[in-house]
């Protein structure tokens, strides 16, 4: 596990077996306790774990809200990079999704939540859609709190905000 040489071979034969019986491959790793360090470098075992991977899904737990977890894509080589997604685990263990947010791997496990960025942009929209609001309104004063576009798109889509075109305006309202 902890020697590059000797993995490849190992991920060469979960490659044939995966493409013989055309079934995925998923690898659970931990990382160390290390502080400090970027999340990619925190992996158990050899880095050319990471190296031959596809894809990587790193799951945390949320720092303020106890039963909160989100799973965040930290590297992607053949698709686009995914949203993060926030989850819970509830009765019976039901996995219930709880919306998107905007949060790095590094940032998930050094600690940071998305309240501050995501819950800050629907808190806003919450605010400033109480009447029907013309798109760049929003977009321009959420730019003035630093609130970034991807942000407001992720907080737009959690709250269900929908969109209308009237004349030449777009138009934004809470559902």
């Amino acid at each position: 596990m902890n020697k590059a040489n000797e993995i490849r071979p190992v991920f060469m034969r979960a490659l044939k077996m995966a493409e013989l019986t055309g079934c995925a491959v998923i690898l659970i790793g931990h990382l160390n306790k290390a502080r400090g360090m970027k999340a990619s470098q925190r992996g158990l075992g050899s880095i050319d774990i990471r190296a031959a991977v596809r894809s990587i899904l790193c799951v945390g737990r949320h720092r303020d809200e106890a039963e909160t977890r989100l799973v965040v894509h930290d590297k992607s080589s053949l698709a686009p990079q995914g949203k993060s997604v926030m989850f819970e685990i509830g009765e019976g263990c039901a996995v219930s999704h709880t919306g998107f947010c905007d949060v790095t791997v590094d940032e998930l496990f050094s600690g940071y939540t998305p309240k501050n960025k995501t819950r800050q942009a629907e808190e806003f929209l919450r605010e400033i859609l109480k009447e029907t609001t013309p798109a760049k309104v929003v977009e321009t004063k959420a730019k003035e709190l630093g609130i970034s576009k991807r942000t407001l798109e992720i907080a737009k889509k959690n709250l269900g905000v929908t969109s209308e075109k009237i004349g030449n305006i777009w138009y934004w309202c809470l559902p």
